[in-house]
């Protein structure tokens, strides 16, 4: 895996967006913005956009006191700029989550009530200034939103600002709020969308209006498509798009179907951060609907994917979907998708449908795990029924993984980085052996010994599994947990550790 791309910290953000721009107008798909200077070089680094996207569809508003913001203002608004962006900075470092957006509100709501004592003229150009040449997220964000109090839509200069800022999925709903009070502002929001693929993407679907075919098409087609979850904007496309009404009057075109087939499993993820099917009106007719197209025309692993998902969703509906779960299995027992599940498993094209069609894909994976455990340790997960083939793979494990490179010494290590990949795929495996006792000790033991924390604990959590089952540690095992006992910084870790006496 590459590191994303960074541009010099010293630059302001916009002229590190400024040059990673592609040739078509998108910023590489690896892209982060620098690091600011108060960051932990090791903490958790949130994607662009992240914190933001998790404020609002996860966690209540952080509604702190405004105050030191509406100081900042009157600052501004004296002229005394160096100290407003010194206060600025100051506020926004007071903590990870010291976040502009559940503030804005507030404080747009005290600079309109207070107007009168504030020179629009000084909150303009502070805010043009600081939106071109901050070094701070936050910052950025605070100009941003004080420009959506003024009258930006006919300065070319500040238009081009506010498009070039929304091109990174951190800056992009900010932009967004900017873009709707603009004469052409949902075609800039669609020209927008098309131009990001993360949280910026996310929020761009949610604010644009589908006033035109080519928006309708393009929900519908690729708008549910993001690289952080396609559930935030499945019912949303859906609704946007008009395809609803089209499957209704019976002219729903090969294109529709196949975009609703790649929407559908999305559209089917209940209890999560948004809305899904249970949420639109006349839900099982809709679904009755996409089975009268699946029936014509499913053909593909892709459509059958589609139908299996919804057959799992209808069959766990109170009370049970049963009509329509009865189509689907009706559906998946046709010959043709008997035949693609059976090829997708000696190819390893799609393991888990073929699995889930009950193909014994058990072969198909020890293959690909001692041709390259290394690539393909995550297919683990499909043989936790098989204790035979997990001892197979333990073994695969023992001969693949370097065993002494990764058991250098315990450490409050979080093992962020691809030089920890192998960490990861260490202390993954040993999970899997936790009904297994005794089998992969020396697995286990390396693992006691990692420098990642999270692979100790999965070391733990299955020797307390094993310990139920009666195993005593004992040779290598035993002279880890000894090790470990001595060394261990963790106090949950520490915990279980005594646990296991």
């Amino acid at each position: 895996m590459s590191e994303p791309q960074m541009n010099n910290r010293s630059g302001s953000l916009y002229e590190a967006i400024v040059g990673a721009i592609q040739s078509d107008g998108t910023l590489p798909r690896d892209f982060s913005l620098p690091r600011e200077e108060n960051e932990d070089p090791k903490a958790l680094r949130f994607a662009d956009g992240a914190k933001d996207g998790i404020s609002l569809y996860h966690m209540a508003p952080d509604k702190r006191d405004i105050k030191p913001l509406t100081e900042v203002v009157g600052l501004i608004a004296a002229g005394s700029f160096d100290a407003a962006r010194e206060c600025l900075r100051l506020f926004f470092s007071m903590g990870e989550f010291t976040l502009m957006l559940p503030l804005i509100d507030d404080l747009q709501e005290w600079i309109v009530a207070h107007k009168d004592a504030i020179d629009p003229e000084k909150l303009y150009a502070f805010c043009v200034e600081e939106a071109k040449t901050g070094a701070e997220r936050e910052r950025v964000k605070f100009a941003l939103a004080c420009l959506e109090l003024l009258n930006t839509g006919a300065d070319e200069g500040v238009r081009n600002l506010v498009r070039v800022l929304a091109l990174s999925d951190e800056f992009t709903l900010y932009a967004l709020f900017l873009m709707r009070q603009w004469p052409d502002g949902n075609a800039l929001i669609f020209d927008t969308a098309q131009h990001v693929s993360g949280w910026g993407r996310i929020h761009a679907v949610e604010r644009l209006e589908p006033d035109t075919a080519e928006i309708r098409r393009w929900l519908l087609r690729e708008g549910w498509q993001n690289n952080v979850m396609a559930a935030y904007s499945a019912l949303t496309c859906l609704e946007k798009s008009g395809v609803i009404a089209r499957m209704a009057e019976g002219v729903l075109e090969e294109d529709d179907y196949a975009s609703l087939t790649g929407l559908l499993p999305a559209l089917l993820e209940e209890g999560g951060p948004v809305a899904g099917i249970g949420a639109l009106e006349n839900a099982p007719a809709f679904l009755a609907g996409y089975l009268d197209c699946a029936e014509q025309r499913a053909a593909s692993l892709v459509d059958y994917n589609a139908v299996l998902a919804l057959q799992t969703y209808c069959a766990a509906q109170e009370p049970p979907l049963t009509p329509l779960a009865g189509r689907c299995a009706a559906l998946l027992d046709r010959p043709a998708c008997r035949d693609l599940a059976e090829r997708a498993a000696e190819t390893g094209e799609d393991l888990d449908f073929a699995k889930a069609m009950g193909v014994d894909v058990t072969a198909r994976v020890l293959t690909l795990l001692g041709e390259d455990y290394r690539a393909h340790y995550a297919l683990l997960y499909l043989l936790h029924d098989s204790p035979a083939a997990l001892k197979q793979a333990a073994a695969l494990a023992e001969s693949a993984l370097p065993l002494d490179a990764l058991s250098t010494g315990a450490q409050d290590e979080r093992g962020f980085g691809p030089e920890y990949a192998l960490h990861h795929a260490l202390g993954y495996t040993v999970q899997f052996l936790d009904t297994l006792p005794g089998t992969g000790e020396a697995l286990v033991a390396a693992a006691l010994n990692c420098p990642v924390t999270n692979c100790r604990a999965s070391a733990l959590r299955t020797l307390a599994a094993w310990k139920q089952a009666g195993y005593g540690a004992e040779g290598a095992v035993m002279e880890a947990l000894s090790r470990l006992r001595e060394t261990e910084e963790n106090k949950e870790l520490k915990q279980q550790i005594k646990a296991l006496s």
